[in-house]
């Protein structure tokens, strides 16, 4: 289907124009069956939809997966969750894991209010970790001090 905003050339099932993400009045069923190669197609991080590499704009949703260079050229997709791991870059320091231990459970909430943007996972660990060796040693100190 031609798009009426930008007269790109869609797949005849696209609800969402590939080019400028406008959406193609009339289509109601997503992903018409493409027969091209597969490795030449990107997967939606929105709705997992497969469209052109070539693609700017999910056919079926309408995200921005690609986008234009100053000189025209297509970069690559914005994110292909199919090739990509979603991991930070971005590395630690082990100070925090020391903070954590160290401090009980105020050095956990510490390292984790300070961890948890660059690596949520990670900030969940030590909260955890600081909770149960807090945990642990209040329950040595009640026991042995119930034994007096």
């Amino acid at each position: 289907m031609r798009c009426q905003k930008c007269q790109f050339d869609n797949d005849s099932g696209a609800r969402f124009c590939a080019n400028c993400g406008v959406a193609i009045p009339g289509n109601i069923y997503p992903g018409a069956a493409n027969s091209v190669n597969t490795s030449l197609q990107v997967r939606c991080p929105n709705c997992g939809a497969t469209n052109m590499q070539d693609s700017l704009f999910c056919e079926s949703c309408g995200t921005q997966i690609g986008q234009k260079t100053a000189s025209g050229v297509l970069s690559p997709p914005v994110s292909n969750p199919q090739f990509t791991a979603q991991t930070s870059t971005k590395k630690t320091s082990s100070a925090w894991w020391l903070l954590a231990i160290c401090l009980l459970l105020p050095g956990g909430l510490i390292a984790w209010s300070a961890v948890k943007k660059d690596d949520p996972k990670l900030a969940s660990r030590m909260l955890t970790v600081s909770l149960c060796i807090t945990i642990i040693i209040f329950m040595t100190i009640i026991s042995n001090w119930a034994n007096f």
